[in-house]
């Protein structure tokens, strides 16, 4: 009889120094029959501060890919349905920052989304919100931030929204049992 995929998930997000926090994190973990064809999906996503409209990019990216995932036909595989649904959400996202009377009104935001299906992770990134694992005590960043130094900032060179296209980022590798 095959193991079951057990997980525990939490999570803690601050403002900090801002006035509005701008982070936004989801789970999905589907009936069953989904998990089969799906996996877990588990996203976050940090709205870019220079933008108003910052906590509306996040929140609407994590929704909208765990929604969009999972309403994609079941005989895609898990690369094909997140990037189709990253895709179509980077065109949403840009095309109504576009509508922005203002540059400072866009809808920009990093984002970094796992699912596990079965025993492999599958991990889509952009923009600078770290994915990292612990495995054996070791812990190891997963991610790339894509920033580029401009004078003594880091400004990020790829997001959600920022851009017509985007380029995410995509790494699978075998799940292990108490891999955080």
């Amino acid at each position: 009889m095959a193991a079951e995929l057990s997980i525990t998930f939490g999570g803690y997000t601050s403002a900090g120094v801002k006035e509005e926090n701008q982070d936004a994190f989801a789970l999905w973990q589907p009936t069953s029959g989904a998990v089969r064809y799906k996996g877990l999906g588990f996203c976050i996503a940090d709205g870019v501060s220079c933008s108003e409209n910052a906590q509306q990019a996040s929140g609407t990216s994590v929704t909208h890919f765990l929604n969009d995932f999972y309403s994609t036909p079941d005989s895609w595989d898990v690369k094909t349905a997140a990037g189709r649904v990253l895709s179509a959400l980077n065109a949403w996202l840009y095309h109504h920052g576009q509508q922005a009377s203002a540059r400072h009104n866009s809808l920009v935001t990093t984002f970094s989304g796992v699912v596990l299906k079965a025993t492999t992770l599958h991990l889509f990134h952009v923009g600078d919100s770290r994915v990292s694992r612990l495995r054996n005590g070791k812990l190891e960043v997963l991610t790339r931030d894509h920033t580029h130094r401009a004078g003594n900032r880091d400004l990020l060179s790829r997001a959600l929204g920022m851009d017509v296209r985007v380029e995410v980022d995509y790494f699978s590798d075998d799940v292990q049992a108490g891999d955080l």
